[in-house]
């Protein structure tokens, strides 16, 4: 198809980006950091169950002890032991895949007391390698002797967010035996790499089986054997260097890898310098150069994949983490206990109510600018015809069906003579959704999942076959002559009855 060929044209199938104009770190170090983020973030950082209420969900005595990691209390305050990795897709505890200690990084969240999001984040154990040379963090050298004395992480947020995240760590401290450090940018380089070629597809494939697996990695030294062999073997990183952190992005299947290099890598500008991030191994098996893409590559992808990040939305405008799709990206525990925003969180979990979520969509003039899969065209019809448009201000996603409403007065019993003026009748607009952010010709919105639903279940009822899109009207508040729709994609690896 037409658009198939220019989307291949206009967003690269692979390349590596600088996420230092995006991200920002800090580092939080000491024998109290897994209990301290543990009570912060809604993912599970401890191996055992903290504290209960009654809305935590507790498995049975049998299956704890089926899914036992090897991990003592004091080895949890005296050793930088890594993470815990949980797969929340996961409903059976016994399951040995369901948990594991590993060395890689986590998605999660921080929520404030009202169970709003205040920000997403990666949660990074430091030092990925516990074999690894000495690291340089905020200027000052910090010897892996020292890291490994004691629990240790970095977090990954949005720079806007920086200054207000730091802050709330240091009011939840307390009594907590912690550092948190803002870790200066120059000293660090955060990577995101991605490639939709089948061989890189394999390649993480055999890499999570073999080194990043819950069912193998259940205890400190085999999570420390199996990324020290990830490393030696050269498979994907050359072994001198400086590697801080690793994840694979589980956010969305085959997004991508996350890395972090300290300073030693920071002149890396220019794609031949580009090659040194990566083994020779690793280079040959893509059979291809790794090619320096800008920064708002990242914001692109993640709109196609369906993955929302805080940074997407208007200062002070806030968001459920069941809207924001924590539940979908692997970003949640479910029997972790007590943490900020918890209590709302886990009702609604347990209600199974959840009214709106954020969605991908593509804008669009006539049909023949889009096509059953999102893509993305800065070229677009559409982009020109709307370019003076405030969509995030003003754009709102319709129904075709527009309800007529007015107000009926009751006839006096008294048969007033006062002659009251007869009101018209006006139409109201079917709201299903907002935009809040746009990238040219695609974007995200806040949707009402009732009137998916009830297509869909229209659809079943006549037969139809479901689709994985929703065609509506855009409506724009102060320019009500321009015409433009709206297609809003269901991203593939939602479960089908998110929208029954």
């Amino acid at each position: 198809m037409l658009f198939k060929r220019l989307y291949s044209q206009i967003l690269p199938r692979s390349g590596l980006i600088n996420l230092n104009p995006l991200k920002s770190l800090i580092l939080v170090t000491g024998k109290d950091a897994p209990y301290f983020l543990n009570g912060l973030t809604t993912s599970k950082l401890l191996p055992t169950f903290v504290k209960k209420n009654e809305y935590t969900i507790s498995p049975d005595d049998e299956d704890k002890d089926k899914n036992k990691l090897e991990l003592t209390e004091d080895q949890l305050t005296t050793e930088n032991w890594g993470i815990i990795n949980e797969d929340s897709f996961i409903s059976e505890e016994s399951d040995p895949a369901k948990i594991g200690i590993r060395r890689d990084g986590i998605n999660s969240m921080i929520l404030n007391s009202k169970g709003r999001v205040v920000t997403d984040l990666f949660i990074y154990p430091l030092p990925f390698n516990v074999s690894s040379q000495d690291l340089k963090l905020n200027d000052n050298k910090i010897s892996t002797i020292e890291l490994l004395k004691q629990p240790s992480y970095l977090l990954e947020i949005n720079n806007s967010f920086l200054n207000k995240i730091f802050m709330m760590l240091k009011v939840h401290k307390l009594s907590s035996k912690v550092n948190i450090i803002k870790l200066q940018q120059q000293t660090t380089n955060n990577w995101y790499y991605f490639n939709e070629n089948e061989n890189f597809l394999k390649f993480l494939e055999v890499i999570e089986q073999n080194y990043f697996n819950n069912t193998i990695s259940r205890d400190i030294s085999y999570a420390n054997k199996l990324v020290g062999n990830f490393i030696n073997n050269e498979l994907l990183f050359p072994k001198n260097l400086q590697l801080l952190s690793f994840a694979i992005d589980n956010r969305a299947p085959l997004t991508g890898i996350k890395f972090i290099t300290s300073s030693i890598t920071n002149t890396i500008k220019e794609e031949n310098q580009v090659q040194k991030l990566f083994s020779n191994d690793f280079l040959s098996y893509i059979n291809e150069k790794v090619i320096l893409q800008p920064t708002e590559i990242y914001d692109i992808r993640r709109n196609i994949k369906g993955i929302p990040e805080v940074s997407d939305l208007k200062p002070n405008e806030e968001t459920l983490p069941f809207e924001s799709n924590i539940d979908l990206t692997n970003g949640i525990s479910y029997d972790k206990g007590c943490y900020v925003g918890q209590e709302l969180t886990i009702r609604t979990y347990f209600n199974g109510i959840i009214r709106k979520r954020i969605m991908p969509f593509q804008l669009f003039i006539s049909e023949d600018e889009v096509s059953d899969e999102i893509q993305y065209n800065k070229n677009s019809p559409v982009v020109e015809y709307l370019k003076n448009e405030n969509l995030i201000d003003g754009g709102e996603i319709i129904t075709n069906d527009v309800a007529i409403v007015g107000k009926s007065t009751a006839a006096s019993p008294f048969g007033s003579t006062i002659k009251r003026k007869k009101e018209t009748p006006q139409r109201k607009l079917n709201v299903i959704g907002k935009i809040f952010k746009q990238n040219d010709n695609i974007g995200f919105a806040v949707v009402n999942l009732a009137f998916l639903q009830k297509i869909n279940k229209k659809a079943a009822e006549s037969d139809k076959e479901r689709t994985n899109f929703f065609d509506f009207e855009l409506n724009i508040k102060d320019n009500s002559e321009k015409k433009a729709f709206v297609r809003i994609f269901v991203p593939e690896y939602w479960p089908e009855d998110i929208i029954e």
